[in-house]
C-alpha cells in the first residue's frame, strides 16, 4: 500500500478552501477483486471537540443537496461498489470515531461512469444549462 496518492493534494486544497483552514487527510483507494468500481476510505482530523457522526452526517447531507447523484448514507450505513455499478451515483458513509478525533469516510464510485464517462456528460450537460441527469440516469453496464 501506497500512503501517496495523486489526488491527495487536490481533495485537501479543495478542503482547505471550504474549511478556511489547512486540511491534511490520509486517502486509501483500495485495490479490490471487482471489473470496476472504486472502494475509497478517508481519515481526518476533526477540529474542535464533540462532534456527533449526525452532525457530520447532516453537514454532508445539506451541502450536497443540489447533488443528483451524490447518496449520504444513514447511520452506521456505509457503500458497497455494486451499489453503484453502472452508474453515475458517488455513495458516501462516515463514522467519527471519538478515541482519536477523526472522521473516518468511506466512499463508492463505478470509475467507467462516475469517474470518468458519465461524470464528462454531468459537466457537460452544466456547461450547456441542461438538468445535469440528462442522458446518464441510466446508462448501460458493460463489463459486469
Amino acid at each position: 500500500m501506497a500512503l501517496v496518492h495523486r489526488h491527495v493534494p487536490e481533495m485537501e486544497q479543495e478542503l482547505s478552501l471550504l474549511a478556511g483552514t489547512r486540511i491534511t487527510v490520509n486517502f486509501t483507494p483500495h485495490r479490490i477483486p471487482v471489473t470496476r468500481g472504486i472502494l475509497t476510505t478517508v481519515y481526518a482530523s476533526i477540529i474542535g471537540d464533540g462532534w456527533s457522526t449526525d452532525e457530520f452526517l447532516q453537514a454532508y447531507k445539506e451541502f450536497y443537496a443540489n447533488s443528483p447523484f451524490i447518496v449520504v448514507l444513514e447511520p452506521g450505513e456505509f457503500p458497497n461498489t455494486k451499489d453503484v455499478l453502472g452508474s453515475n451515483y458517488f455513495h458516501v458513509g462516515l463514522q467519527i470515531d471519538p478515541r482519536t478525533n477523526r472522521v473516518v469516510v468511506v466512499s463508492a464510485l463505478d470509475n467507467l461512469m462516475k469517474g470518468m464517462a458519465s461524470q464528462a456528460i454531468q459537466n457537460m450537460n452544466l456547461m450547456f444549462d441542461l438538468d445535469q441527469t440528462t442522458g446518464i440516469e441510466a446508462p448501460g453496464v458493460f463489463p459486469w
